[in-house]
Parts: structure tokens; C-alpha cells; sequence
């Protein structure tokens, strides 16, 4: 079963969302309520990852447990690879129009 594999049972753990991610120290700073984005209407989240690194990394991983737990709330979560995104890369000058890059890329 992989990390974000859809159960058909919510975690229906008395703990609120924002309670969990503020113990396991994912809560550093934020805008607004937390609890109200955490713990009120159902959400939908997404993450795009840019797949023309070698390799992922830790921040990357932090994006995706945070995700998980979203999910293991209820909410929906989105994983976007690649795509358009992959295509335009990104630029060493970040004044700079950003180059479209072939399909081979």
C-alpha cells in the first residue's frame, strides 16, 4: 500500500487535524485559522512536484506527510507530477522569461 493509497475508512481519531500537525511540528507559522482550514470543510489539496530533478527530497517528502494526513482526514488530495510544469524548468534568473523545454527534457 503506498503513501497516499485512498482507504475507504476515514481516521476517525477524537484528535483534530490541526491538534496533529502542530504535535508533530508541521505548524511553524500560518495565516488565518488554522482549525478553520484543518478542521472545517472538506478540502481539496494539491501538490505539483517539478520532475526534472534527479532526485526528490526531504522537503518533498514533509509536502507529502502533510498531505497524508489530510487525507486521512477526509479531505481530498491531488498529486501532480510533471506535465506543463516539467516542460518550463527553472531559469537560473528568476527576472528571466522561463524557456520552453522539449518533450525529450
Amino acid at each position: 500500500m503506498g503513501l497516499f493509497s485512498r482507504t475507504k475508512e476515514v481516521n476517525k481519531s477524537s484528535a483534530k487535524l490541526s491538534g496533529i500537525l502542530r504535535e508533530r511540528g508541521y505548524v511553524h507559522q500560518h495565516s488565518g485559522t488554522l482549525e478553520e482550514v484543518t478542521d472545517g470543510t472538506q478540502r481539496t489539496l494539491y501538490l505539483g512536484i517539478d520532475p526534472t530533478s534527479d532526485s526528490m527530497h526531504v522537503g518533498h517528502l514533509q509536502a507529502m506527510l502533510v498531505l497524508r494526513r489530510f487525507l486521512e482526514a477526509g479531505h481530498t488530495v491531488i498529486l501532480v507530477l510533471g506535465g506543463g510544469t516539467g516542460m518550463i524548468g527553472d531559469p537560473s534568473g528568476k527576472s528571466e522569461e522561463r524557456t520552453l523545454l522539449d518533450e525529450k527534457t
